[in-house]
């Protein structure tokens, strides 16, 4: 075969077909990945939105140099809202079924100490086979029967495939023992930021 027949083949013209639909498709990928994109200020509008249902006024709380690690959780961000004198922290719960779970989680405040939890909503779950079996309602269950002054626990126990002392039945009980974990951890940071330790 010459050069001049392999540029009239049909292999040629399925060679060229395919790396136009290529670039075309790449192309369009991209521009729509700009115009798709999240900012991280868009994320969290987004969850104040779906925590309080309206915009509040916060303020971040450098948490570098603070105690953020927890045993069973990790502290990503936090902000104290200026509206209602609570602090919001975004969470990660380790011990879930895949992993870890990020929560966000209101952190209630009476008389410069902690009360509580106020709400708590789920950032990311990624490999939580059954995070959709935890429903706001189970999550605001949980909430309720956050207390500062014991450990929550509203999955399984750590290690062991057993109902904790706050268990909530969801069909998710390692998410639900992560969650807790989450809002454990974000009940901790808060107690020990308030109090100093984390200033």
């Amino acid at each position: 075969m010459t050069v001049k027949q392999f540029f009239k083949s049909t292999a040629f013209k399925c060679v060229v077909t395919l790396l136009g639909i290529l670039l075309v498709c790449g192309v369009f990928l991209t521009v729509m990945n700009g115009f798709l994109a999240v900012s991280d200020g868009e994320r969290f509008d987004r969850a104040i939105q779906k925590i309080y249902g309206k915009s509040v006024e916060t303020t971040e709380i450098d948490i570098s140099g603070k105690e953020t690690a927890f045993e069973y959780s990790d502290i990503l961000e936090a902000y104290k809202v200026e509206d209602d004198g609570n602090y919001l922290v975004l969470a990660a719960g380790k011990e879930g079924f895949g992993g870890v779970v990020e929560c966000w989680v209101v952190v209630k405040m009476a008389n410069g100490e902690v009360a509580g939890v106020d709400k708590v909503s789920i950032n990311k779950a990624n490999g939580e086979s059954y995070i959709s079996k935890v429903s706001q309602g189970a999550l605001d269950t949980l909430a309720q029967k956050a207390d500062p002054l014991k450990e929550l626990e509203g999955g399984y126990k750590h290690g062991v495939k057993e109902p904790g002392g706050d268990y909530v039945q969801t069909g998710a009980s390692y998410s639900m023992r992560a969650i807790s974990n989450a809002v454990n951890g974000a009940m901790e940071f808060v107690k020990s930021y308030v109090a100093g330790g984390n200033k």
